[in-house]
């Protein structure tokens, strides 16, 4: 494509006839990428090879068009300027039309999650222990908030990706021997593959960008490795706060035909595993030394892998999301389990501003009592005769929260539903 577009540009020039276009245009559609492939490496007995991947495409090309076309093949160009370009247009092409819209898909499943289980009631946990209460959906819209600034910035990121068309070291030296005009024929050439060039660059493009894109990848995916730790624990024995079931025809265990495997959030964390380390690579890869070396090159050639990796997740998830269903007796005995010891945060709350003078160590003093006798927290505050002139104090609202723990939720319904719809308008999402 990036031929097609060097003999484009020189047309618009009047340096290349139209008819020569068409034969360019032709070629380029005619390529094999086996045959290119071959030319490159060489096949035993027949083709020594270029050693070369441009060269070996300009070759293959040069096949298919007559030879007084030939001098208009790569004009100006040198070898970055059509693999950077391709890689950039490959890598925004797959954002814009493949990873973007399933991460949105994953996000309305989010928002749905987020909306209609704003009100059911959940144990809050802090260090894997029963902290103060929150929704189900409150949990999901945080979800939905760290995908959706993320998608927010994916597409920022992707929209800076830029091209280059300026030869060997950046300085448009072949296209200043002939054109007044060279930047402004950069901009042509790349115009026909919808980029715009960076303002400066050397023989390779500014690294940061693509970067970007790539780091942005890898912050989701570390949003779904996090879904899926948290979902694995809802979904074990203990908790079983999620309902869980297997599709049609699955099992759990080649023995254990029982089983029931929460294998899609196990993938989410694994891939996040496989995943993350490779960034330590695109970092690496910023580095080249003057205006170009080749020790970024082969490892540069994973970078789809990546994206594939996070593909695979996504749809996984978008899969998977429709399926769930809180299981809400489970979550009612999960909060009933630590004896409302969970209202602590709120009775010291109260009793500080109602003027309690250590409300902290009392508290403290009186879950160690619960946890011993196994009678619930509320029910040992309201007997103490010590702290009744506080209790007295307290309205009807802050008793009723006290004495039963699924009640201190806060604004977390609230925020619930309207993190959820605002990155239903901000993302463009429909209902």
């Amino acid at each position: 494509m990036l031929e097609s577009a060097i003999a484009i540009a020189l047309n618009k020039r009047r340096r290349c006839s139209f008819r020569a276009v068409r034969l360019i245009v032709s070629g380029v559609l005619r390529l094999v990428p086996r045959e290119v492939y071959l030319q490159e490496y060489g096949k035993k007995g027949r083709l020594k090879g270029t050693k070369h991947d441009v060269r070996a495409l300009v070759v293959q090309i040069m096949k298919h068009v007559p030879e007084w076309v030939w001098r208009y093949l790569h004009e100006f160009a040198t070898s970055c300027d059509i693999i950077d370009n391709a890689n950039i247009a490959r890598i925004r092409d797959v954002m814009l039309d493949k990873v973007i819209p399933i991460l949105k898909d994953v996000e309305r499943e989010f928002i749905r999650l987020a909306i209609e289980n704003a009100r059911v009631v959940q144990p809050g946990r802090t260090h894997l222990k029963h902290a103060s209460t929150v929704t189900f959906g409150f949990w999901f819209a945080v979800y939905a908030e760290r995908l959706g600034e993320q998608i927010r910035l994916l597409e920022r990121d992707v929209a800076n990706l830029k091209g280059k068309f300026n030869g060997p070291v950046g300085t448009h030296g072949p296209a200043s021997l002939f054109l007044k005009d060279p930047r402004k024929f950069e901009r042509d050439v790349l115009a026909c593959i919808s980029l715009k060039p960076a303002r400066c660059s050397t023989q390779i493009l500014i690294p940061e960008p693509l970067v970007d894109v790539i780091h942005r990848l890898c912050v989701i995916m570390s949003i779904f490795g996090n879904l899926g730790d948290d979902m694995r624990r809802l979904h074990s024995t203990e908790v079983g706060e999620v309902v869980a079931e297997l599709d049609k025809g699955a099992t759990g265990s080649s023995i254990m035909a029982a089983k029931v495997n929460p294998i899609t959030w196990e993938q989410a964390k694994s891939l996040f595993k496989e995943m993350m380390p490779r960034m330590i690579t695109r970092y690496l890869d910023l580095i080249s030394e003057h205006q170009r070396d080749l020790t970024n090159s082969a490892s540069s050639r994973f970078i789809l892998e990546m994206v594939e990796l996070l593909y695979t997740v996504a749809k996984s998830l978008r899969r998977e999301l429709p399926k769930v269903k809180p299981d809400t007796h489970r979550m009612r005995s999960n909060l009933d389990m630590t004896h409302g010891q969970t209202i602590s945060d709120p009775l010291v709350t109260m009793l500080l501003v109602l003027g309690h003078p250590n409300a902290h160590t009392y508290v403290k003093k009186l879950a160690q009592k619960s946890r011993r006798t196994g009678r619930r927290l509320f029910e040992l505050f309201a007997h103490d005769p010590t702290v009744a002139k506080y209790g007295q104090m307290m309205t009807k609202r802050q008793i009723a929260i006290l004495s039963d723990p699924s009640l201190y939720v806060g604004e977390a319904p609230r925020t619930a539903v309207r993190v959820a719809n605002y990155w239903r308008r901000r993302l463009k999402l429909a209902a």
